[in-house]
This record gives structure tokens, sequence and C-alpha cells, in this order.
């Protein structure tokens, strides 16, 4: 059953983690969640803001103060608190935060089935002593760990060390089978290192149905159905992601990408421009923007964040200069030949990464170069790199399917689609507005090419 924290009419229950308060749920996301739990399972004592940070995001590097303070206040309203009255969570500024009032615990094993909060650290004492006295303190620990393995498999995930994400994951599950996150992991793997789309999904699916509140499977789901060109389910998913946490860095992360490529441009712009005041020197989120402005014709806000993209990357002036002198729609144009070559230049130097030839195929594509831009995908499949199939569900891409059936033929590969799900009602019909069309168009002239990239 887990355990169980009552107090005041309320209870939080860790399998799955929910709170109730007279046997009805009370609707709080994932990190609130653990923020509270964090908060009843040291019963009184400081949590410092440091432990906070540790615990929710692990070694993330995200700006988070307004957001503990906001998962406080949404925390109180819950419990029908404030932060006049503090009845519950008290604030100690510049430190961290307690919990106030009397805490039981239940869980199994209880005889009583409620165990007064001071009892449940003597017995904690005495079972470790035990444990101590029959060499048992590695069993302990494992039983204490799950949520130390399930961190590290995102930290390995997030860095490229896929074996072992899948190796922190799998021992998160031995420990705790109910281990919700650890399945979102394995969801992320089977996505994005193993492009076994059935597994992804189950994944997903299953830590939804251990844990309702949480917004990284639905966040999972949405990209999952991008890549398999759903646009309705989606948004349907992503929307539940952000209902449940708007806060979460790594929903934040996601949301501005999918709404580019469903097509939602105006709210790409508005998601992409929401997480770079949190991480202004991101290059991802400021090139979402750049993309999902230029899909929009808004070509004032494009040269704003070209200008700012290309800074950042350390670019000579004189090269930023001749990219903004191209004027209007040709701007963005001539910012993504500017890419093309800068990763062309880098992967023929030898300073590459997991991801060169699939960032390499969408800069050319977007470059008008798109026999290059093929050759790259093709390549970058072969390599079974982890970015293409992100590339295939691109909406320059995507557009590519109808005219040209090497493309088609790799979202086959990568079995994005079946072969029976190809037909005209499926989302290779979005494209992009007349004005980027016609950019593109006015990109793969030899002669515009050629120019760009002696230019720059």
């Amino acid at each position: 059953m887990g355990t169980e924290y009552r107090f005041a009419g309320f209870s939080l229950r860790s399998r799955p983690l929910a709170l109730y308060k007279g046997g009805e749920p009370i609707a709080l996301s994932r990190r609130a969640l653990e923020l509270l739990r964090m908060l009843l399972e040291k019963d009184g004592e400081l949590v410092a803001h440091a432990e906070v940070r540790e615990r929710l995001w692990g070694s993330r590097t995200v700006e988070f103060s307004n957001s503990i303070y906001v998962y406080v206040n949404r925390i109180r309203t819950a419990l029908g608190d404030n932060a006049g009255e503090q009845r519950f969570i008290e604030s100690v500024p510049g430190y961290g935060y307690r919990f106030k009032g009397r805490v039981y615990r239940a869980g199994a094993g209880d005889d009583s089935g409620v165990v007064p909060s001071l009892l449940r650290r003597v017995a904690l004492a005495a079972l470790v002593s035990v444990c101590l006295n029959i060499g048992g303190t590695q069993v302990l620990q494992e039983s204490l760990s799950y949520q130390g393995h399930t961190r590290a498999a995102f930290e390995k995930l997030e860095s490229g060390a896929y074996a072992a994400a899948q190796q922190h994951a799998s021992r998160a599950l031995l420990l705790n089978p109910e281990a919700a996150d650890a399945y979102v992991v394995q969801g992320d793997l089977a996505l994005q290192h193993r492009w076994a789309w059935s597994a992804a999904k189950s994944n997903y699916e299953r830590a939804i149905e251990i844990d309702p509140g949480s917004a990284m499977a639905y966040r999972g789901l949405a990209v999952y159905y991008v890549l398999r060109f759903d646009s309705d389910r989606a948004l349907q998913h992503l929307n539940r992601a952000l209902l449940l946490d708007p806060l979460s860095p790594e929903v934040a992360n996601d949301t501005g990408w999918i709404y580019l490529s469903v097509g939602d441009y105006e709210s790409a712009q508005d998601a992409c421009r929401e997480h770079l005041k949190i991480a202004p020197r991101e290059l991802a989120s400021r090139y979402c923007l750049i993309r999902a402005y230029a899909a929009g014709g808004n070509h004032g806000e494009v040269a704003n964040h070209v200008a700012a993209f290309m800074n950042l990357t350390g670019a000579e002036s004189g090269v930023i200069e001749r990219v903004l002198n191209r004027g209007n729609a040709s701007v963005y144009t001539a910012f993504e030949c500017w890419r093309m070559s800068l990763i062309a230049q880098r992967s023929g130097s030898g300073n590459t990464s997991s991801t060169s030839l699939s960032s390499l195929a969408l800069a050319s594509a977007n470059c008008g170069q798109i026999d290059q831009a093929i050759v790259a995908a093709e390549r970058a499949a072969r390599q079974r790199e982890p970015l293409i199939p992100f590339v295939l569900a691109d909406p320059r891409f995507v557009e590519l399917q109808q005219s040209r059936s090497r493309v088609l033929s790799l979202v086959r590969q990568t079995g994005q689609l079946r072969p029976v799900d190809f037909g005209a009602g499926h989302a290779a019909s979005r494209r992009y507005p007349s004005e980027l069309a016609t950019a593109l168009r006015f990109a793969a002239h030899p002669s515009f090419h050629s120019l760009s990239v002696a230019r720059l």
C-alpha cells in the first residue's frame, strides 16, 4: 500500500502519490506533491532550499527559486492555508520551509495503521540499529534509494548515456515497481534511443496508470504523438501536462517545439518566450522562437532573435551584419544557411556531436538545399542518431514527404508510421505559410546559395 501521511483531515498517499481530504482527491502537480512529501517526511524539521532543489530537479540547471515559491503557495491553497497564517507550512526566510502540525504515518506492517511521527522516528532508529547488528544496512538503504536511481536515470538520459540511464531505471523499478518516473525514463529511452514506438507508449501509459498526475508522462505521450504525426492527440496530452504542472522545466523545454511541430506558431512563440525568461542563454529555445516567428511571418522579431542567437554563439559582427542585411524573409533563410555551413565545418573538423547529421539535415532543408538535406538525413538514420525522428517530424520535412519519396522512405525506416498510414489525410498536409515557402524557394536558387556560403 506504500506510506500514508495523515494530518488535519488530509492524507498524502505515496502509491500513487496523491493528496486526499475526506477520501476525495485534491489536484496538485507532481512536484508540488513531492515537495509536500519532503516536508511531511522531515516532520517539523527545516527543509533547506538546496535539499528541495536536489530532490525536485537533481543536477538540472534551472531557475528554481521562484518556482519553489509558487509550488509552496499551491500546496498552501490546497490545504486551505496562506502565507499570512502559515498554519501548515512555515517559511524560514533565506533558508527554506518546515511543516507545522502533528503528522501521523501509516504503512504496510504497522499494527495500528496510524503511528505518531515521533514514534516513527524512534522505530526507524531501532530498525537501523538492528540492520547494523545483522549486517542488513544495504537492505535498508536500497529500500529508500529508488528515487535516487530515478534521478540518476534522468540525468544519464539527458547526457546521452543511454545504457547507464536504462540501468538506473531498471534498478529503480526493481526497488519500487510503482516508480512512475522510472517508467517515464524507459519511455524516453524507447522513443529517443531505440525508436521502439509501442514500448515508449506503453511505458508512458503505465506511468500514468500508477500516477495520474505525472506531467512528465503526459509530456512524453505528447512528443510520442508528434513523432507519429498525430497532431490532435499531441496537443491533447500536452495540454494535460501543462494543466498538471505548468512550472515543470521538462514540460517547458518541449512545449514550444510541440506547438511548432503541429503548426500552432503563435502558441510556440508564447511558449518559447516564456522559457527564455527562465533560461535567456539557451540556444534551443531561441532557435525555436526564430522558427516560430519565421513561420508566422514576423520578420522583425526573426531579425532580433537571429542577432541574439548568433551573438550567443560568438559569431563575428561582420557575419551577423551580413545575415541581417538580407532583409525581411531572407534573414531567416540566410541564418539557416549560416547554420548549415557552421555545422558542416564543425563536422568536417571532427568537432561533432551525436546529432550533427540531423542538425545539418534540418539546417540544409531550411536553407533550401533539399538534396543535401536528404543525404544528411539518410546518413543520420543509418547511424541511428537520436534526433533524426524529430527532424523527420519537423514541418519542413513533413512537407517534403509529399514530394520526395526518399523522405517518405526514411519515415518508414524509423517506423514512425506504418506504410498503410500514409495517405492524403495524414499530417504531411501541414504546410508552411506562403511567406516562408517563398523564402525557401528563393533560397533554393543556386546563385543565392553560392553567395550565402561564400560570404557567411
